[in-house]
């Protein structure tokens, strides 16, 4: 399994991509982290994505709940938390499809509640 440490100048632009298309930070540069199919640990994406436990764990459950990832235990010798390993379960073409869907959705939405708000002040 691979241990990633930096993005690379093509991961850090797609992470860039994903954040001026909507998505948050965290998420974007995990994604990115992810994006060409390898599984990489908690502590790999921690150490890549410049982040903490907490924080990989929290947008890690958000993109599994997305269906984007999927998270595998790996069992330690002795005591301790248990480790784990995360991996893309969909292309990042399709995540990146799915991103343009709700950005698109949340523009007409906007430019809905626009037209509706332009209606309104020729009222006053």
């Amino acid at each position: 399994m691979p241990e990633k440490t930096t993005l690379s100048k093509r991961q850090g632009e797609l992470a860039a991509l994903l954040r001026r298309a909507g998505m948050g930070e965290k998420p974007a540069v995990l994604l990115a982290a992810l994006a060409n199919g390898d599984e990489l640990t908690s502590r790999a994406l921690e150490q890549t994505a410049s982040l903490r436990q907490p924080e990989v764990s929290i947008a890690m459950k958000e993109m599994r709940v997305k269906g984007w990832v999927k998270k595998r235990g790996i069992k330690r010798a002795g005591k301790g938390r248990p480790h784990h390993a995360y991996r893309l379960t969909v292309p990042i073409r399709d995540i990146a499809k799915d991103i343009e869907t709700i950005e698109r959705r949340k523009l007409r939405e906007s430019e809905e509640a626009l037209t509706r708000l332009r209606r309104l002040m020729r009222k006053f």
